[in-house]
């Protein structure tokens, strides 16, 4: 069988292939894993350097005959594989996320509304402690209201949520006091 070395599963369409390691992954899968880590999930090579299939390896690929991984009985051609994922039923029926083992309908996979709640894909945020997404944990940190960083003026770490004020008053007074020091220094 043609598995995913991700998932575990059965080749999703469209495939990527390693450039390193030549390890064949799922569109699917590698793009999550890579939105987490960038690099080869088998050769732990990084950054990961995704190579399509040529026509010689596609072809070679679609003269599988391949059971259905529930065993509903049917034999099909690689390149039919979608079909029959859409249309199993025993498929539908014991489709489970390979993350967490949540049992799911086939079409509410990863790649969709799943993803978003799935306990092992979920990240608590360093600064307010929310538990959000992995894939959008960085878009969290660009307007997450605890975030610290320097200030621009007086390199103290200030929430962002302060910034403004911070700005405005402290650095102000800190800028105004600087200037007196300077003044009395030179007297």
């Amino acid at each position: 069988m043609i598995e995913c070395s991700i998932c575990l599963n059965i080749m999703n369409h469209p495939i990527t292939l390693c450039a390193n390691c030549d390890e064949l992954f799922c569109e699917i899968c590698i793009s999550q894993h890579l939105k987490i880590k960038n690099d080869c999930p088998k050769c732990k090579v990084a950054p990961f350097i995704k190579q399509n299939l040529g026509r010689s390896l596609k072809n070679i690929l679609n003269t599988f005959q391949l059971n259905c991984p529930i065993e509903c009985g049917l034999k099909f051609g690689f390149i039919e594989i979608e079909n029959h994922k859409n249309s199993c039923e025993k498929l539908k029926e014991n489709y489970q996320c390979s993350l967490c083992d949540k049992k799911l309908e086939y079409q509410q996979n990863l790649e969709n509304a799943h993803q978003n709640e799935c306990e092992k894909l979920k990240k608590s945020c360093n600064h307010c402690k929310e538990v959000i997404s992995v894939f959008v944990y960085d878009d969290h940190l660009k307007t997450c209201d605890q975030w610290r960083d320097y200030c621009e003026n007086c390199n103290l770490m200030v929430c962002r949520k302060y910034q403004d004020a911070h700005s405005s008053l402290f650095c102000t007074q800190i800028q105004k006091l600087s200037l007196l020091i300077k003044k009395l220094e030179d007297l």
